[in-house]
């Protein structure tokens, strides 16, 4: 008979070392300690060398201006920085990275700032000076808008071949008595673009209301005009017409009536809501 031999013991299994991980994102604060919420001097002060640092990554630099840009509206240890704030922003209005240059002269421009309007306007008038795009300098330049602001918009409007330009440009021109003309030529004309007819509108009627009452009706009546113009005429005899002139216009409602019957769903809307509005 056969000795049974013993089975070899069977090994425990070795145990697993743990593998180590990289610190949860709990564990590690990426802000920089200027950005994080603390009020004071120093917190201020730190944010201020952060967003003139060109070695910090935009993102870094644009949330330091945002940091500091709210403690303007509240801390107390703001004022003692004030100065030394707006001197870095206007330092960064020729800074490499356009999102910074943008972003302080929008504060700066917010702020009434003699010295961003003195450059902005210097480049609309010389392209190479420009420190931003057209368009931006006019939307900054209308916080304070002034003669000078808005003989340059007029001059912009007229001579400029790009359509962001010209339409910040109009949107200025809007509390100018003396564009008037200009916008209610621009508004009359089918060569420009329906966008920019439209702005036109708001702009005339914002100057003049009887002048842009007296277009609405012209433009009603007009059975070739674009169908977003008819639109915004429309809107504004529903808004702001005169019943006894709208009442007393056979053509006018006679053209009413038909565009109740029959046009693009925005017009026939508006149409019937006129037609309820003065009774016919």
């Amino acid at each position: 008979m056969k000795k049974k031999t013993a089975k070899p013991a069977e090994k425990a299994p070795a145990k697993k070392t743990p593998r180590k991980t990289a610190a949860t994102p709990a564990a590690v604060d990426p802000t920089p300690v200027a950005l994080q919420a603390y009020a004071g001097t120093v917190g201020i002060r730190d944010s201020i060398g952060i967003m003139s640092d060109q070695g910090q990554g935009v993102p870094a630099r644009l949330q330091a201006i945002r940091t500091v840009q709210a403690a303007s509206f509240g801390d107390p240890d703001f004022d003692a920085l004030r100065g030394d704030y707006f001197a870095a922003l206007r330092k960064l209005s020729d800074d490499p990275a356009v999102d910074v240059r943008q972003e302080a002269l929008g504060i700066l421009a917010r702020e009434g700032d003699p010295f961003a309007e003195k450059a902005l306007m210097a480049g609309l008038l010389d392209a190479k000076k420009a420190l931003v795009p057209a368009g931006d300098a006019l939307h900054y330049l209308s916080y304070n808008l002034h003669a000078g602001v808005q003989n340059l918009a007029r001059s912009i409007f007229d001579s400029s071949q790009d359509q962001d330009s010209r339409q910040q440009a109009l949107r200025l021109m809007s509390t100018d008595p003396a564009s008037t003309k200009t916008i209610l030529k621009t508004l009359s004309d089918k060569g420009e673009t329906p966008a920019m007819r439209q702005l036109s509108a708001a702009a005339l009627h914002a100057l003049d209301p009887k002048a842009m009452q007296t277009f609405a009706t012209k433009a009603v009546l007009d059975e070739n005009e674009h169908s977003d113009v008819v639109t915004a005429c429309l809107t504004a005899m529903n808004h702001f017409g005169d019943e006894k002139a709208i009442t007393g216009n056979t053509a006018l409602k006679q053209r009413i009536e038909s565009l109740r019957q029959k046009s693009p769903a925005k017009i026939k809307q508006i149409a019937k809501k006129l037609g309820v509005k003065y009774g016919f």
